[in-house]
């Protein structure tokens, strides 16, 4: 399987958040179709959550990393 085409757009300008928030839940959708059974996706983050990491980390999150963490807050190892 060609993961690298699950998440390739026609150019390579960088995307708005929505735009890749909304990517991602295509190709994640696509990647699941593929896939039999559970993808172990934990749920999304909270804002707290985020909120707490921003503090730690001492800065904000890019805005396509937050969009990534509340669609799905990693994976199940």
């Amino acid at each position: 399987m060609d993961l690298g085409r699950l998440f390739r757009r026609g150019n390579h300008d960088p995307a708005p958040a929505d735009d890749a928030a909304d990517r991602l839940r295509a190709a994640l959708a696509r990647l699941v179709a593929r896939i039999p059974g559970d993808t172990m996706l934990h749920p999304p983050a909270t804002e707290a959550a985020l909120a707490h990491a921003e503090t730690h980390l001492g800065r904000e999150l890019p805005a396509d990393v937050r969009a990534l963490y509340l669609l799905h807050d990693g994976q199940h190892q």
